[in-house]
Parts: C-alpha cells; sequence; structure tokens
C-alpha cells in the first residue's frame, strides 16, 4: 500500500510539473505577442484578462498567417468589447486579416470603423491609405497618409508611403521631401531609399540616384529590384521642363494594375510543409475508401483539402473534405486523348471532415508524392495569367481601351516583362491556372471547365530534394471543374490534367 500511494503521488506530482511547463509556455508565448504588437493593443480588455489573452492569442495566429483562424477568434471577441480601447485593437486586426487574405473592400470598411471610433490611430489612417491607393484611389489615399502624419508626426511608414504614392504621380519634389523624412526617422526603410533614386532618376540627378542606390543596396533590396524600379522612371532632359509622354511599351505599371482590377479573382495559396500541421493532406494514406482504377487497383490519394479552411473562396464547400484520387500507372491516371475520363482519376465530396485513414502505403512504392506532408492555405487575389487560354483576347481588348498597343505588337522584352508578372505559379486552391506547354481548355469541348479545383505542382525541400514530381522534368497538375457544378456540389464532370516542366529543376 505505502509504495502504491508512493507511485500515485509520484505521478500527481509529474502531472503538475507537466501542466506548470505548459502553463507557463503559453504565458511566455502571449507575453512575447502582448509585447511585439504593444503599440496596437494598448488598453484593449485591460479589466478582462481572458479576453485580452484571446486578443493576443489571436495577433499569434496573424503572425503565423492562420489569418482565417484569426479572423474567427477576432470576430468571437467583438460581442466581448466594452471601450473604444477594445474595439479598436480588434477591429485593427481584423481589417489587416482582411487585407492579407486579399478582401480589400472589407479591409477598407474596417478601417474606416476603426478611424470613425479612434480618429488619432495612426496606423489605422496610414493603412486605410494604402487599401485605397491599391483600389486607385490616390486622392483619398494622400488624405489618409497626411491624416496619419497630423496625428503622429513620427509615423515612417506614412511618410514612405506618401512618398511612394507622389513619385508614381511624377511629383517628385513631393516624394524627397516625404521620402527624406521617412529615413529619417526610420534609417532601415530600405524600400524608402529606392522610392528616393526614383525621384532623383525623375528629376535627372544621377549623383543622388547613386547616393540613394547604394543605400537601398546596403539593405535587403537586391540590384534586380532596384534596376525595375529605376527602369520606370523617364528622365527628365532639365528639372523644370515637364516629363515626356509616356512610352505606352514602357510604361507598364497602370496596365497591371488594371489587369489586376479587370482579372483579379480570389485564390488560395497553397503552402506546402513536411510539418505534420496544416489542414490539408498532401500524399499519404487514403481516407475513407478509396477508389479503385479501370485495372481494379486502389488509388492514391495526391490530396485531401479541408473545406473549412476555404471559406472566402466563392462556391466551394463550407465544410467537409475535397478528395483527389488519381490512379498509380505510368501517366497517373491521365487520358490525354479524353483529360474527362474519370477511368484513372476521381474527385470526391465528403460532407464529414474526419475520415478513417488507410493503411500506410507499402514501403518502396513510387508514387509523386515522395511522403506524406500537410499544407495550409492563405487568401490572396490573383489576377489572370499569360498562359490562360483566354488572356490574348481580354488582354488585348483592355489594351485597347487604354489606347496602347495589343499583345503582338509589343517588343519581346516588354512581353517578357508581363510574363513574369501575369503567372499563376505554385501550389493553389481556386483562382487561375498556370501551364508549362498550352491550356488544355483551348479546345472548346473542354472550354466549360472554367473554375480551378487545385493546383499541384513540382515541389522541392531543402538540400534540392525533390518531394512531389509529375515527370522527369517536374511538371503541374490541375483539377477543373464547371462554375455550376461547383455552385451544385456536383463533383461527377471533371477535367484532370498535368504537363511536364521545360527544363531541368535547380
Amino acid at each position: 500500500m505505502a509504495n502504491l500511494l508512493k507511485l500515485i503521488t509520484l505521478l500527481v506530482t509529474r502531472v503538475v510539473k507537466l501542466f506548470t511547463r505548459r502553463s507557463e509556455k503559453k504565458i511566455q508565448e502571449l507575453n512575447y505577442y502582448s509585447k511585439a504588437y504593444e503599440q496596437f493593443l494598448t488598453g484593449a480588455f485591460s479589466k478582462d484578462e481572458k479576453h485580452r489573452q484571446e486578443l493576443v492569442y489571436a495577433t499569434r495566429l496573424f503572425s503565423d498567417k492562420a489569418y482565417q483562424k484569426s479572423l474567427d477568434k477576432l470576430r468571437a471577441l467583438t460581442e466581448h468589447c466594452q471601450t473604444n480601447a477594445d474595439r479598436a485593437a480588434v477591429l485593427f486586426f481584423l481589417a489587416l486579416n482582411h487585407s492579407r487574405m486579399g478582401n480589400r473592400e472589407l479591409a477598407i470598411s474596417t478601417y474606416r470603423q476603426l478611424v470613425a471610433i479612434a480618429p488619432m490611430h495612426s496606423a489605422g489612417w496610414s493603412n486605410l491609405g494604402e487599401q485605397y491607393r491599391l483600389s486607385g484611389q490616390e486622392d483619398e489615399a494622400i488624405r489618409c497618409y497626411r491624416q496619419a502624419i497630423q496625428v503622429d508626426g513620427s509615423n515612417a511608414q506614412a511618410h514612405n508611403n506618401l512618398a511612394y504614392l507622389y513619385v508614381q504621380r511624377g511629383e517628385y519634389d513631393e516624394a524627397i521631401a516625404f521620402g527624406r523624412r521617412a529615413l529619417e526617422l526610420r534609417p532601415d526603410l530600405d524600400y524608402c531609399a529606392v522610392h528616393m533614386a526614383m525621384a532623383y532618376r525623375g528629376l535627372g540627378d544621377e549623383a543622388m540616384v547613386a547616393h540613394y542606390s547604394k543605400m537601398a543596396l546596403s539593405g535587403s533590396i537586391t540590384r534586380d529590384e532596384l534596376d525595375d524600379a529605376l527602369r520606370r522612371i523617364s528622365i527628365r532632359e532639365r528639372a523644370a521642363e515637364p516629363l515626356p509622354p509616356a512610352n505606352p511599351l514602357e510604361d507598364l505599371d497602370p496596365v497591371a494594375e488594371q489587369w489586376q482590377k479587370a482579372t483579379g479573382i480570389p485564390t488560395a495559396w497553397l503552402a506546402i510543409s513536411g510539418k505534420a500541421s496544416g489542414p490539408h493532406q498532401i500524399g499519404g494514406p487514403a481516407l475513407g475508401t478509396a477508389p479503385v482504377d479501370g485495372r481494379g487497383n486502389p488509388m492514391r490519394l495526391l490530396c485531401a483539402l479541408d473545406c473549412r479552411e476555404l471559406r472566402d473562396l466563392p462556391d466551394f464547400p463550407r465544410t467537409g473534405l475535397l478528395l483527389f484520387y488519381i490512379a498509380r500507372d505510368e501517366t497517373w491516371g491521365l487520358n490525354r486523348s479524353c483529360p474527362t475520363d474519370q477511368t484513372g482519376f476521381r474527385v470526391i465530396y465528403s460532407p464529414e471532415n474526419h475520415l478513417s485513414r488507410g493503411s500506410e502505403p507499402a514501403g518502396g512504392e513510387e508514387f509523386l508524392v515522395a511522403w506524406e506532408c500537410r499544407g495550409q492555405c492563405q487568401m490572396r487575389t490573383g489576377s489572370m495569367p499569360m498562359e490562360d487560354y483566354r488572356f490574348r483576347p481580354t488582354f488585348n481588348a483592355l489594351m485597347k481601351k487604354m489606347g496602347r498597343p495589343a499583345l503582338e505588337e509589343l517588343p519581346e522584352d516588354v512581353t517578357e516583362t508581363l510574363r513574369r508578372w501575369f503567372n499563376a505559379e505554385g501550389h493553389r486552391v481556386g483562382g487561375y491556372a498556370g501551364f508549362n506547354r498550352g491550356d488544355p481548355r483551348e479546345d472548346p469541348r473542354y472550354a466549360k471547365y472554367d473554375t480551378l479545383l487545385l493546383q499541384i505542382e513540382q515541389h522541392v525541400i531543402e538540400q534540392h530534394h525533390v518531394h512531389i514530381r509529375f515527370g522527369p522534368l517536374g511538371g503541374t497538375c490541375q483539377f477543373f471543374i464547371p462554375g455550376e457544378n461547383l455552385r451544385a456540389g456536383d463533383f461527377s464532370d471533371i477535367l484532370y490534367w498535368w504537363d511536364e516542366g521545360t527544363e531541368e529543376p535547380d
């Protein structure tokens, strides 16, 4: 009996120590984020420790790029706000999450609510100005930036934002005044040094261009980034003369901005990690019962998407799992002569979020995904890439509207710049797809498959080890569905495609 009591006491002591260590670790983490975002949390839930901790935890989620989870936590906190300090902190991080997820209209409306209740919130005014600038409302942006500076003259970012906007407007003297002040406040603002170099290039003062270029390159700016920025500026022959008219073959910033407005749609970038974290599964055991291919063999799971993490994508299910299976054969389930033939692939929707895992794949069994990994999505806005079969007519219509040459009339170097800007690289859910060797939907039979469900491309991890590869030269795969079918929750008609890369990976 005495030994049993000793054993029980030992176990209780260890449990208490473990609980204490975990509690201490949690407190340390909360203290870290409370300190990191101190200026935006001042006074929030000062007499409500429970909700104060929940607010700090939401900032941690934001910092970890778990934007949707942070949003959910903050939305729940809005019901517990008692003071304007509580509301200001919650609104500020709500707006930040909306902005990072590409929801510009929601970001603007949330920042407007913030400055309405907290008119002395300098960061709120500055961030609101940035959202207006990105939406093309430059006068509103300038008003907000200036209000941010009026509220807090030490707001270096607001000075920097004004410098950049005035550079874009060709008002170089104004840009220099605000840029100089920004660098006085924050010498580490490398991009502000770029803005100063651009402004002096516009004025034709190459000595000052060299000075600020050196400053920018001593920080985090690369030579390519600096050269691209300076190329956007036309040099004045004399400082007192007006700038010559912009060359429609070179001044591409307005084109990029209008293209984003015309074709930008919500897109979830899928960040894949070998760590066992993230709601989405890539590779690994089947979930539920795996479908069989035309030879009667079980297919392999390529990807399982947790739809709860995709709620900001239009028409996607709000709960459940979206499962992508492909055959383990020489073509990975693709019938190139009929890419809608589901003999070798299947997309299955399960309303359940938790399905039993099948047995682990046999050792040595080759599959295009080397081993199971996890993924997490980040919402952004993606514009139509040049390889999309709809690009040429859509782009030429925009260029005609802007009084600019058609794609066929542009010099090769301009076309290559546009190709780099307008691409759809990366793992993604929704949005546009990127192709290495042509868009299969150029065939009129497949034009109805207008919505991307999933794109997975070659994935290389540490020490150049290839984790995902469809062919000897890499490659990219996509699954498409007619938009009306997605809205109806009908996944019976799918276009599956993959093509190889065009060169060996590094």
